[in-house]
């Protein structure tokens, strides 16, 4: 299996560390040049990566591509690539739906959407794959959970929650911010809070109906009951909506 990626950003670090350490054994991979900090980082760490001397190299020497592009790139990108028909390309960039990159990356005639976070590097997280594909499926699931889904409206709802990330990570500074606010050292107060939210976020692993855990992790009059409450009568949860609806729109805005 030779594998190439057109675009060396985070994702596709994430990406070829991951590969790398999945049992794949991928015979080579080849990336391309345009950020050299981190091919170097990724040469220097598995034998089987090297850098390619430009794009179209890239794709010369894979039977697998990934696209991992920013979307205001892609069209001058990838259009200016002579794909063979015989690859699969696994594009990784927002907002270039499947007909444009089927026209992009044509005579190429196997593709499939996919959405990874930066966990792939570690294989875990969610893995998401559109239209479903079990060659493609099979492949990325050795990075994480493959969630396939049959549409691309789908594909961008689910894409639309990945705004949620910096949102989090706001919500867990905050909370130790708080506790300074309050006396606790610094070093313990961020120590706890992320322990504390990676802690219960673990829960929900495997789990497919989250009301369970909810009204487990209360009880009558107890501090989450009062905390649950108070964030709900005062509309806190009700501003979710509208800020993962433009999100959505957005990324539909194609």
């Amino acid at each position: 299996m030779r594998i190439g990626f057109v675009g060396t950003g985070r994702i596709a670090s994430a990406l070829v560390t991951g590969l790398c350490s999945a049992g794949l054994s991928p015979r080579s991979i080849l990336i391309s040049p345009r950020n050299a900090e981190v091919a170097a980082r990724l040469t220097d760490r598995f034998p089987q990566v090297s850098v390619a001397p430009d794009n179209q190299s890239v794709l010369d020497g894979s039977d697998w591509v990934v696209l991992s592009l920013r979307p205001p790139m892609a069209e001058d990108v990838v259009s200016g690539l002579l794909f063979r028909a015989e690859h699969r390309v696994i594009s990784v960039m927002a907002m270039v739906p499947l007909a444009a990159l089927q026209r992009l990356a044509a005579p190429a005639r196997s593709f499939v959407r996919a959405l990874t976070l930066p966990s792939v590097a570690g294989r875990s997280g969610p893995v998401l794959v559109c239209p479903g594909n079990e060659e493609f499926a099979a492949f990325l699931g050795a990075l994480g959970t493959p969630v396939t889904v049959p549409d691309e409206r789908q594909f961008e709802v689910l894409w639309a929650m990945t705004a949620m990330i910096a949102p989090y990570y706001a919500l867990v500074q905050r909370s130790a911010t708080w506790a300074e606010g309050h006396g606790v050292e610094p070093g313990a107060a961020r120590s706890y809070a992320a322990g504390f939210y990676h802690s219960i976020a673990q829960a929900l692993d495997g789990a497919d109906d989250f009301a369970p855990l909810i009204a487990e992790a209360q009880t009558p009059g107890g501090l989450n009951e009062q905390a649950l409450r108070t964030l709900t009568d005062t509309g806190w949860f009700e501003t979710l909506n509208p800020v993962l609806d433009a999100i959505l729109a957005r990324v539909s805005d194609v």
